[in-house]
């Protein structure tokens, strides 16, 4: 497993994210690598994650328990749509292992 970090968060990360060169780093990427795993930031709090999910083969939601409304888990899911990025699933975490869910898939 090899690891890139981002390092000290720049004045325009927007901004390099839709350059050739992230393109080309994860074009690059994929020839080497069976899997290129990308973390962003939250979507719905930054445009970050919507622009490299652009460019992403799928994506995966990551939903804290009790704190994200269904509601804004939807238009998260809808903001991930338009960019043409398929969803693989979501992943429901920092769940109580005392309360009981009732989880239902639509």
């Amino acid at each position: 497993m090899f690891v890139i970090f981002a390092g000290p968060i720049p004045p325009n990360p927007t901004e390099l994210l839709r350059t050739k060169k992230f393109a080309a780093l994860l074009k690059e990427a994929r020839n080497i690598y069976d899997y290129v795993i990308i973390d962003t930031p939250p979507l719905g709090s930054v445009i970050d994650s919507a622009i490299v999910s652009s460019v992403c083969d799928a994506a995966i939601l990551v939903i804290s328990a009790n704190t994200i409304s269904y509601k804004f888990a939807r238009s998260v899911k809808k903001q991930l749509e338009k960019t043409g990025c398929n969803i693989l699933g979501a992943v429901l975490n920092k769940v109580s292992v005392k309360q009981k869910f009732l989880l239902t898939v639509q």
